[in-house]
């Protein structure tokens, strides 16, 4: 698993659904694979870590 990562310039906090959205498409289109999106906050620490050593700086 490819692990692609803009942490140091995440998205803004208020981004909403429909912008996330957009995001998760368009970030489809241009890396032809699928694409899941989770905010940092919300991974456990063990993958956090793993998908921060795995991580390819955009």
């Amino acid at each position: 698993m490819t692990w692609i990562s803009s942490w140091t310039s995440p998205p803004p906090p208020r981004t909403g659904l429909l912008g996330r959205i957009a995001l998760k498409l368009a970030l489809e289109d241009k890396l032809h694979c699928r694409v899941d999106l989770i905010r940092r906050r919300n991974l456990k620490p063990a993958v956090l870590a793993s998908a921060e050593r795995d991580a390819i700086p955009l």
